[in-house]
């Protein structure tokens, strides 16, 4: 039989043990909470105290499920909806991937560097299968505009959407913002206003007045038509020798002072950027009536591409070169070779362009402040296809990490951040042409299918 003294013995010592144990763990906790609120972590891997780092990822659709290194992190409600924050990490790298059904995941490796917080937070996620709607059958070309789309079917007849058939064969010159549009049947241009579709006006005797009164000869010698960029109901004309500005409701015709014969015009917010055979590039103010005159030897460019805000241009070369000009700077740089595409960031800030090896360079007009921070003048290449041929690039203004490609006949979308993987996602295919208006994406189809499906969450 124990006694009782002995119990008592036993029991002093699991006392004793116990409290040894809570005070070993609560100067451990301690020391953790304090070595945490100063920053520090202890590296397992080199057996140190370091400098804690954090990693911070938002996306889109918010109820996705993310996971670092393989383990799922609960989402942070309030500020950081839609996202996480997690600090106090060993500096090193990190596998992040953001998963829902039914979409493509996301996936990218961090560095966690100490003191930093490792960002990826413009993460999208897209629709592995496009559920499209059909709109309409056996079309050859499509068309948007404020009264809704023109087609141009494969019997060579054009129509409103709703059926109303209008005179002309191919549309020449069309605008998003306008209801009016004008077609060509043959060598004849006809002007239609789309909220009376069944009327349209011949340009030739539209013109016949103007010509005999103005003694404007060269508008037989139209070589193209540009909607204005603010006023819809005015037109830019563009002959051999000169560059007009015609207003639509009062049928009455302008010369827009270009310094020379205009080559290659680029359309901005509010402004006109031409190149004439001079070599000068003249920016003309379409509100204030003033101009700009830049003899920047621009004789051999073909296309002129204005970032929004008119800040800076490129110039398209005919040989294929691409050329960056700095308005505040008043510069001009030579900035590839061999270019098929460029264009430039919704917000002004960053530009891209595209080579005829399929090589995507990303230029940082400014110090950039996005998920990774980028110096002004700094460029990130990367390959965005191969064995395919490309038709299309353009921002995606809802997502501004990522662009819409057409690579042969599929629409993909690609991931601008170079860490690596780069996300990509293919989300049509057999498509002839694309129209991506607000969150929605419009689809021809090689059979002749016009379809309609919504990309934005």
């Amino acid at each position: 039989m124990v006694s009782y003294k002995r119990i008592m013995v036993v029991r002093k010592t699991t006392r004793t043990m116990l409290f040894v144990l809570c005070t070993i763990i609560f100067i451990v906790a301690g020391t953790y909470a304090v070595l945490a609120m100063q920053g520090l972590v202890f590296d397992t891997e080199h057996f140190r105290l370091t400098k804690s780092g954090s990693i911070f990822v938002h996306f889109t659709p918010t109820d996705a499920s993310i996971f670092i290194d393989g383990k799922k992190y609960p989402k942070t409600q309030g500020m950081f909806g839609g996202g996480i924050l997690i600090s106090n990490l060993v500096p090193r790298n990190y596998s992040i991937s953001i998963m829902k059904d039914g979409y493509t995941p996301f996936t990218k490796t961090l560095e966690v560097t100490p003191g930093k917080v490792s960002v990826s937070a413009r993460i999208t996620l897209w629709k592995i299968t496009q559920e499209f709607e059909t709109l309409n059958k056996n079309i050859n070309n499509v068309f948007p505009t404020s009264q809704g789309f023109i087609f141009e079917t494969t019997s060579s007849t054009l129509l409103l959407e709703d059926e109303k058939t209008i005179k002309g064969s191919k549309v020449e010159a069309y605008d998003m913002s306008s209801s009016y549009i004008v077609t060509r049947k043959g060598s004849s241009l006809f002007l239609i206003d789309l909220t009376n579709p069944t009327v349209a006006r011949d340009f030739s005797v539209l013109f016949r007045t103007i010509i005999e009164s103005e003694d404007i000869t060269d508008l037989t010698q139209i070589q193209k038509i540009s909607f204005h960029p603010f006023s819809k109901t005015k037109l830019l004309i563009q002959t051999a020798k000169n560059l007009y500005i015609f207003d639509l409701k009062k049928s009455s015709i302008g010369t827009i002072e270009t310094e020379g014969t205009p080559k290659a015009i680029g359309l901005g917010a509010k402004e006109l950027f031409v190149t004439n055979k001079e070599g000068d590039l003249v920016i003309r103010n379409l509100i204030l009536d003033s101009k700009y005159v830049f003899p920047i030897n621009a004789s051999t460019t073909k296309e002129i591409i204005p970032s929004k805000d008119g800040s800076y241009a490129f110039l398209l070369n005919s040989d294929k070169t691409l050329d960056l000009f700095n308005r505040t700077a008043q510069t001009v740089e030579r900035i590839g070779t061999n270019i098929e595409y460029a264009t430039f960031s919704p917000d002004s800030l960053r530009a891209a362009f595209i080579d005829t090896n399929h090589i995507a360079s990303i230029l940082y007009l400014e110090d950039y402040e996005g998920d990774v921070m980028k110096p002004e003048g700094s460029i990130d290449s990367f390959s965005i296809s191969s064995g395919a041929d490309l038709n299309t690039f353009e921002w995606i203004p809802f997502a501004e990490n990522y662009f819409m490609i057409k690579v042969g006949k599929n629409i993909r979308i690609e991931e601008t951040d170079i860490r690596q993987p780069r996300n990509v996602a293919t989300i049509a295919k057999e498509v002839k042409k694309s129209l991506l208006i607000s969150g929605d994406l419009f689809v021809l189809t090689d059979g002749g299918e016009f379809l309609k499906t919504t990309i934005e969450e």
